[in-house]
């Protein structure tokens, strides 16, 4: 069977020499080691959706994306426009900055 993401396994024999169950290893030798991983790809993908949003939806396919087209193609309301840029600018901001202090968490680093 292949394996989906590297572990070392020694924490895993760790924890199997204490007499654990399979459960319990998976959850205190395995799970520490790819829950990093798996949030950041997590986090990533939310990020990424974020910005994706915008640009999809200035092409046509709605949300936030086609209300800044539309703002921008009338030329009339651009206090609006700018609006919209700042917000889109605040939450991938705020997104991208609480993905790196929960990736950090994760990892055992101190944020600054």
């Amino acid at each position: 069977m292949p394996k989906l993401w590297k572990t070392s396994m020694t924490s895993s024999e760790g924890v199997k020499s204490v007499g654990a169950a399979p459960l319990a290893v998976q959850r205190f030798g395995v799970l520490p080691q790819v829950l990093p991983v798996f949030a950041s790809q997590a986090l990533y993908f939310w990020e990424s959706n974020t910005r994706s949003a915008t640009i999809i939806g200035a092409v046509g396919a709605g949300g936030i994306g086609l209300k800044l087209w539309e703002a921008m193609r009338t030329n009339s309301d651009w206090e609006n426009v700018c609006y919209m840029v700042i917000l889109i600018l605040i939450v991938v901001f705020i997104f991208d900055s609480a993905s790196n202090f929960l990736r950090s968490r994760l990892m055992g680093q101190k944020t600054y």
